[in-house]
């Protein structure tokens, strides 16, 4: 078998594992819409002129803390609950119950993912404050600031790379092992 069959096979399984049971996609769905649907009715009323910018951003944010934050965390919590599954071996999606620890484990998750993606993003963000330093405080060494801060936002790429790629392992870590073992590479 060649790799192109490999991989419109692989494509073609993971087409068929997530459209295995469209009860539990519509539910998963109907989590995302809860929270989008908010953002678009305030877009409209924006557009129309019925609320000012100032409400708006006020409404939005409250729409991020109370509805956005919560729903992403349960989407998270499940996520973790289908790489368990598929790692036991099941390749069917798991059922929505156990609500109490999907909560649970889409909180670590996203407190695990911030943690990782700040460590990734510490060395870019050393580098653009002290570029930032060098232009506010020294004039005279303006041109040093400025390379600060263009080596900074060049660093941001490969670094955004790297924790792209970690996230993905230190997730399945997550999946498999616990919290702890989302900041070890084995």
């Amino acid at each position: 078998m060649t790799n192109s069959n490999n991989i419109i096979e692989n494509i073609s399984d993971s087409l068929k594992y997530a459209i295995a049971d469209p009860l539990k996609i519509l539910i998963g769905v109907t989590f995302m819409l809860i929270y989008l649907i908010p953002f678009d009715i305030l877009s409209i009323l924006f557009a129309i002129e019925k609320i000012d910018f100032f409400n708006l951003i006020m409404l939005s944010m409250a729409n991020i803390i109370f509805l956005s934050i919560p729903i992403h965390i349960i989407l998270f919590g499940y996520y973790v609950k289908i790489m368990r599954t598929t790692l036991e071996g099941d390749i069917n999606l798991p059922e929505w119950t156990g609500f109490f620890k999907i909560i649970i484990d889409g909180i670590l998750l996203v407190i695990g993912q911030t943690i990782v993606s700040i460590a990734f993003m510490i060395i870019p963000l050393i580098i653009g404050i002290i570029g930032v330093a060098f232009l506010i405080f020294a004039e005279s060494f303006e041109i040093i600031g400025h390379s600060l801060m263009f080596i900074s936002i060049l660093s941001f790429i490969p670094f955004m790379i790297l924790n792209s790629l970690y996230i993905i392992l230190a997730n399945i870590n997550f999946a498999k092992r616990g919290f702890f073992w989302i900041f070890r590479l084995q």
